[in-house]
């Protein structure tokens, strides 16, 4: 095997491993940037038929962006697992359609319209939160895209950092959003 395709490799199994196993991979290869290690407070608000309706609302939204992307990250994951430069390249253009339109249609979201205002300022900061989750997904769709059509060994320190802080972040989203989210009575 020659060095370039060890490379490949070995960044292909990296990468596929931090995105398929999020934070617990990036663990034992990067250290973890301190977002995902952030405390989230529990916001306090009633769960009154407003809120647990845009609750609903919020929850079919963010599925339907997961939908909508999640299998083009799993084609990249294996495309560099296979050290398939040309599968990356063009799923990483695809998705990078996707999260684009993705942020889109985020953008135009207006949470936190109910009669509770704590409720209100939580997910209008999940909104912010949600928003800065899928630019970091956007950011590494793009240098995978560049990434892919150079030298695999290059920029390679560069993948597996932004992999890592679009894991962090995305990690940290969820839990929010789980938190936020919850239908339990706070």
């Amino acid at each position: 095997m020659t060095k370039k395709k060890k490379i490949t490799l070995i960044t292909g199994i990296i990468i596929f491993l931090i995105l398929a196993l999020g934070s617990v991979a990036t663990k034992f290869f990067v250290s973890a940037s301190s977002v995902k290690n952030k405390k989230i407070e529990m916001p306090v608000y009633q769960n009154t038929p407003q809120v647990l309706q845009e609750k609903e609302e919020i929850r079919n939204k963010l599925i339907e962006y997961e939908d909508i992307h999640i299998d083009g990250l799993k084609i990249i994951a294996q495309g560099l697992e296979d050290s398939d430069t040309l599968s990356v390249h063009s799923q990483a253009r695809k998705s990078i359609q996707d999260v684009t339109a993705i942020l889109a249609d985020l953008e135009t979201q207006n949470w936190g319209n109910t009669d509770d205002e704590n409720f209100n300022k939580a997910v209008k900061e999940l909104h912010q939160d949600a928003v800065t989750a899928y630019q970091y997904k956007l950011e590494f769709l793009e240098i995978c895209a560049v990434w892919s059509q150079e030298n695999p060994g290059k920029n390679l320190l560069k993948i597996i950092n932004l992999s890592t802080k679009m894991a962090d972040y995305w990690e940290y989203f969820i839990k929010k959003e789980n938190i936020y989210l919850d239908n339990t009575e706070k």
